[in-house]
């Protein structure tokens, strides 16, 4: 079972112990300052190191969604890094935050789109306006990386079960990998929050959000495509969650992103439930 070609270490364990070594290593080598600013670049190279162990490094120009999402993580990663480098909290910043998401969702499903303006065409333009949104209200709270961190797995974590449902088992990786990362991450920032979400974990994780949502949507026959529409709620639910907890203290911190890991069920919890409500009862492949 625990072998490199088993799924729960190739999107488990792997992204779970990369992101857990390498942030330490990472702070310690930079230091208090740069050290801790670049620690988040950890949690996309942890989600790149699933993909690899999971289905190597693809051909470019890559043929498939799945191929596609590598390179989509890759780009997104190297831009957010390049942001973090020059101007974490300016311009440079915000444009990797609110272009990831759709950059992906277009790459993916932009022909498909035009093909078919509805339903496909919907669930692109979609997924481009939430992962945008959410993109633009993240990067305004780098800050709260424990309660992004919360949010985000939660997130991927539905993600996961309904890809499982739906016999997308490559998309069902890939958001578990990402889960793993952002928990392995989020153990370095609870209950207090060390190391701000940065440009490059926050570029990458909206890259492959936004690139599997779409993937999902238009490419597996047993997904309703609009059943994943309750997880565009959750980004939105941070700032909720963190004035439900007021207080600065160890005890405040840790307890605002379990609160706001809480909030986010509800919405994960009803788009699990709606897939598995609308699966048809004969089984059939995903075909990408």
């Amino acid at each position: 079972m625990f072998t490199l070609t088993s799924p729960p270490v190739q999107s488990g364990l792997i992204p779970l112990l990369t992101a857990l070594i390498l942030v330490g290593l990472v702070r310690l080598i930079g230091g208090s300052g740069r050290g801790a600013a670049l620690a988040g670049l950890v949690l996309a190279l942890a989600v790149l190191a699933s993909y690899w162990a999971t289905f190597r490094v693809p051909a470019f120009p890559p043929v498939g969604a799945t191929n596609k999402l590598f390179y989509i993580v890759l780009i997104a990663t190297i831009a957010g890094l390049t942001a973090d480098l020059v101007a974490r909290e300016g311009w440079a910043g915000r444009a990797v935050a609110l272009l990831a998401g759709p950059f992906a969702a277009l790459w993916i499903g932009a022909e498909k789109g035009l093909e078919a303006p509805w339903p496909a065409g919907v669930a692109v333009l979609i997924v481009v306006a939430v992962t945008a949104a959410a993109g633009w209200r993240y990067h305004a709270q780098a800050k709260r990386s424990s309660e992004i961190g919360a949010s985000i797995l939660v997130l991927c974590l539905a993600m996961a079960a309904c890809a499982f449902m739906s016999n997308a088992a490559s998309s069902a990786q890939l958001a578990g990998g990402l889960a793993a990362a952002t928990g392995g991450f989020l153990l370095w920032n609870w209950p207090k929050a060390r190391f701000v979400f940065n440009n490059a974990a926050l570029g990458a994780a909206l890259a492959l959000i936004g690139g599997l949502a779409v993937q999902l949507a238009l490419f597996v026959p047993k997904l309703e495509t609009l059943a994943l529409l309750p997880l565009a709620v959750i980004p939105f639910l941070v700032p909720l969650g963190a004035r439900l907890v007021k207080g600065s203290g160890l005890v405040s911190q840790g307890l605002r992103s379990v609160v706001v890991g809480l909030l986010c069920v509800l919405p994960a919890a009803a788009a699990v439930l709606i897939v598995f409500l609308t699966l048809p009862e004969a089984t059939s492949s995903s075909g990408y």
